[in-house]
């Protein structure tokens, strides 16, 4: 496989209710050349949770930030 073509930043900050709707949508184009950072900001289990059944396709990947870091941390 080569190396994705588009990357896409998905930060989350008490996401739960969203998250999983956002990430069916991304995971269900017809592009599939893609790659994906899930960035939980902080300690936020539910929204964890939500994203978990995205990391079986290998083209997701999660980071859980340790401490809350706000907008602009998260998405560095």
């Amino acid at each position: 496989m080569t190396s994705p073509d588009i990357f896409v930043a998905v930060p989350v900050y008490r996401g739960q209710e969203l998250v999983a709707e956002t990430l069916r949508s991304i995971r269900n184009q017809t592009y599939s050349n893609f790659r994906v950072l899930i960035s939980v900001d902080g300690e936020d289990a539910p929204s964890v949770e939500a994203c978990l059944p995205f990391l079986s396709d290998s083209r997701f990947q999660l980071v859980v930030q340790s401490n809350r870091k706000g907008w602009p941390g998260n998405l560095n």
